[in-house]
């Protein structure tokens, strides 16, 4: 029987990107803890930024965002994007939701725990916020709900759903921060957690299931763009700061803070814009079907008008 059209094969080419990033991602994830813990400079820049309070209305507004993801939100959010490829009987795509998903949550909070208790560094007590917070468990579970329908989003209403969940994820890390509840090395190892388990699945899905289609191009685009206007806006919140160093403090920007903020925004959307695009390979080819190759280019042979006037 012939593969569907819209079948995607995770050829070894892709799988040995995923497995690659897999290797990377925790090495990044390691390196950050050393530079931002075990440094007192990564200590000091990770303090200036908490050290510029919100306050005020901005500060409730980032304490609801952080605290709408809870236990219910997450396991609804997640049974939202298990629906299609439960729809579609994609038991691979069902397992990659959910190891992603579940995989982060318990990777961080087993991370957390695991560096308070060992203390490899001997930092934990240095840091601003004391033990047990890297890496931050809120940030590796939002991104993993944007990463995890990433691997299996059909068009249409999905799409749709990874750039809210996507956004959701960019607010969140500025959130985090703004409330004191992580530091930004916090937040940036979160996330690599969740690259780390979507790595995983995304080379588990060599086998790619029938009927899974592509993300739409648009979806990509948009999340890449979205990244370019945050990293703007962070270039330009640091030029604020920058310019302000050695003045009065500003009671209402916190231009560390913002920069921080969106740096974190956009780091969160080019993660979720290269797993889409990682996931979404060229379809696969039907067993036995010649393959789709480009026709060349048809060649003009000068002849005489004698010749052109044959039948």
């Amino acid at each position: 029987m012939p593969s569907s059209p819209s079948r995607r094969a995770a050829g070894p080419g892709t799988r040995g990107r995923w497995l690659a990033v897999a290797g990377a991602a925790p090495a990044l994830a390691a390196s950050v803890y050393v530079v931002a813990a075990g440094t007192a400079a990564g200590r000091s820049a990770d303090k200036a930024v908490l050290d510029q309070d919100l306050g005020g209305p901005a500060e409730g507004i980032a304490s609801a965002v952080v605290h709408a993801l809870g236990p219910v939100t997450t396991v609804f959010a997640t049974c939202v994007f298990l629906a299609f490829p439960l729809w579609r009987r994609d038991l691979s795509g069902v397992a990659a939701v959910i190891a992603v998903v579940a995989g982060s949550i318990a990777l961080s909070l087993g991370a957390e725990e695991a560096l308070e208790a060992l203390d490899p560094l001997g930092v934990e007590g240095k840091r601003d916020l004391g033990p047990g917070f890297y890496p931050s468990g809120h940030a590796a579970t939002i991104l993993a709900l944007a990463l995890g329908p990433a691997l299996v989003a059909p068009p249409g209403a999905a799409n749709r759903l990874v750039l809210v969940t996507s956004v959701w994820a960019g607010a969140m890390g500025g959130a985090i921060v703004g409330t004191e509840s992580h530091t930004p090395s916090d937040v940036v190892g979160g996330f690599l957690v969740a690259v780390f388990m979507t790595a995983l699945a995304g080379a588990a899905l060599d086998r790619s299931a029938a009927g899974r289609p592509r993300l739409e191009l648009r979806t990509t685009s948009a999340l890449r763009r979205l990244a370019a206007l945050a990293l703007r806006g962070a270039l330009a919140a640091a030029a604020i700061e920058a310019a302000r160093l050695g003045g009065a403090p500003l009671e209402v920007l916190h231009p560390l803070l913002v920069a921080s903020a969106l740096a974190l925004a956009a780091l969160a959307f080019w993660i979720v814009a290269a797993a889409a695009a990682a996931a979404t390979g060229p379809p696969a080819r039907a067993p036995g079907a010649p393959r789709d190759r480009a026709a060349p280019p048809t060649r003009r042979r000068a002849c005489s008008p004698a010749a052109e006037a044959r039948p």
